[in-house]
């Protein structure tokens, strides 16, 4: 559950600085001014906070991964991981927390106008996981 916890953080400072990044360097202007839709601009920035961290996410998962393996198949004798519950929370779950947060930050850097407060605002949308994180354990 740890490894939902950082696809849910880590993103939330990437896509909090995502408008509210450009505001403040008067970035924005030139960027609306592109013959872009909205969409396509939400999209770019969305993936641009979801891709790095889904991947850091999954570089750690199947370090524990490979970790956990060699010590379990020495110590118990078979393989602890992958389970349903390790694959439902890798695959499944991470992906949906990290879509989250980066639609939560991304709404919420597109209406403040600091960089702290966006940051500030998009760290409560890391409180439900958190919580679901600290019933798991």
């Amino acid at each position: 559950m740890y490894l939902v916890l950082i696809a849910t953080v880590l993103p939330s400072i990437i896509a909090s600085y995502s408008f509210v990044g450009e505001k403040v360097e008067k970035s924005l202007e030139p960027l609306l001014a592109t013959p872009t839709i909205d969409g396509e601009l939400l999209l770019g920035k969305s993936l641009a906070a979801f891709v790095p961290c889904i991947a850091v996410t999954y570089l750690a998962a199947a370090i524990s991964a490979l970790i956990l393996d060699v010590w379990s198949i020495s110590r118990v004798g078979y393989f602890l991981i992958p389970n349903l519950f390790w694959i439902l929370a890798i695959f499944v779950i991470t992906p949906l927390a990290c879509i989250m947060s980066v639609e939560a930050n991304v709404i919420v850097s597109s209406k403040v106008n600091d960089i702290r407060a966006a940051q500030q605002l998009g760290g409560l949308v890391v409180l439900p996981i958190l919580a679901l994180v600290i019933l798991v354990v």
